[in-house]
């Protein structure tokens, strides 16, 4: 082994030492194994290591060296992965660095698992030497893969069912489980029903899932939109080592608006006339409807004048507006005529929204504008009656003065 080669294993091993494990394994005779590095650490049932071991000559010249990694379950190494390396010349106090890419079985039990290695010169046979390789899962074994919120969209004042799908993506299984909502902000409008806000679950084997639901109900009051619930999620694995996970989960508390449209006062009564009707929209939904837009369309009996198209903009929840048309009613049927108004709006949570509501407009016969009194009953113009009266009055006076004189 030249010199360069030496130098950079003892950089390598001065960079790895905060990572390494306890050395000093003997191979018998002059070697020793004097560091350890394994990446990533703990090793993962499932996963690959990179072994880096660093084999130390402790005494005079050795000639011929070879060392030869032989792995036992849960190790092991893939075929295109030589186990047996040939060193050569290593002098006094030198070292050389065996790097090995290294499978763990999925099924691995925790805690420390030995990997073999042996090593042999011209002088001596192959001696092993055992090295011990922690294996733990994963912190994060436990993850949430999948929301399920029954209704999808929560309306406020109302009930829903909220499914956690938890995997253990880990081979190794997990116990004492614990997976809490936290509902405590005030920010947050549910409240939990039927259960509480903590689920906890004995067991749950290695790649295995598991489904947890909780029952919430929203705040009458709440406004719609989408809220982060925080999840907690606490466990043990298979040597009692404990871990707590964070996460968020998404609810949407929504409800669609409820519009209508109707006539609110209208100056056609009947048939074959103009004017001007006044239409009011209402919103009875517990959600605003965002971005209100109208087209009124034309019927075979009724023709839209103007507007044909007007912008209201935001129509809060239990709140109105009106819009003033200007029509020409043609003709009725069974005594009302009518025109679709075509609305189109967003809810608080910009989902889209388009609708059609009829416009009725309700129109009379002559007899029962008569009898209804629907239209003022002309009344008496005193003023021309005075008028003609004065015009009769001085013309009869003329006439009788006339009368007098030539009489």
């Amino acid at each position: 082994m030249n010199l360069a080669k030496i130098v950079v294993a003892i950089a390598f091993l001065a960079i790895a030492m905060p990572y390494a494990h306890a050395a000093n394994v003997s191979l018998g005779g002059s070697l020793s194994v004097s560091g350890l590095q394994y990446l990533p650490s703990p090793a993962v049932p499932g996963q690959y290591i990179d072994v880096y071991i660093n084999v130390q000559n402790n005494k005079a010249q050795i000639d011929s060296a070879q060392c030869e990694l032989r792995p036992e379950y849960p190790f092991s190494l893939d075929s295109n992965e030589k186990a047996d390396r040939q060193i050569g010349t290593i002098g006094s106090g030198q070292n050389f660095v065996l790097k090995y890419k290294v499978r763990v079985d999925a099924s691995a039990v925790l805690g420390d698992n030995n990997l073999k290695l042996a090593c042999k010169t011209r002088d001596t046979d192959w001696i092993e030497a055992k090295i011990a390789i922690s294996v733990q899962s994963q912190a994060r074994s436990l993850v949430i893969e999948r929301i399920i919120l029954d209704p999808a969209e929560i309306e406020p004042g109302s009930q829903g069912t909220l499914t956690l799908h938890v995997s253990n993506i880990a081979t190794t299984p997990v116990r004492d489980v614990s997976i809490k909502l936290d509902l405590t902000s005030e920010t947050l409008p549910f409240a939990p029903i039927e259960s509480a806000t903590e689920k906890n679950i004995p067991f749950i084997g290695g790649s295995q899932e598991y489904d947890v639901s909780f029952r919430l109900v929203s705040f009458a009051d709440a406004q719609p939109k989408a809220y982060k619930i925080p999840v907690k999620i606490s466990f043990k694995d298979y040597l009692g080592n404990s871990y707590t996970l964070n996460d968020t989960v998404g609810v949407i508390l929504n409800s669609k608006p409820v519009l209508e449209a109707f006539v609110d006062d209208s100056k056609i009564i009947r048939e074959n006339t103009g004017g001007t009707v006044l239409v009011k929209i209402i919103n009875r939904g517990l959600s605003d409807a965002k971005f209100l837009n109208t087209i009124a369309k034309d019927t075979a009996s009724v023709r839209v004048v103007e507007p044909k198209e007007f912008y209201v903009g935001n129509l809060g929840a239990d709140d109105f507006d009106t819009i003033e048309y200007k029509l020409f009613v043609s003709k009725g049927e069974n005594g009302t005529a009518s025109f679709p108004l075509e609305l189109t709006y967003r809810d608080a949570n910009n989902n889209q929204y388009a609708q059609e509501a009829v416009v009725k407009i309700q129109l009379y016969s002559e007899d029962e504008i008569s009898k209804l009194e629907l239209e003022a009953k002309q009344g008496v113009n005193w003023f021309v009656i005075l008028v003609i009266a004065a015009i009769a009055f001085g013309a009869y006076w003329f006439f009788i003065r006339k009368k007098m004189k030539f009489g």
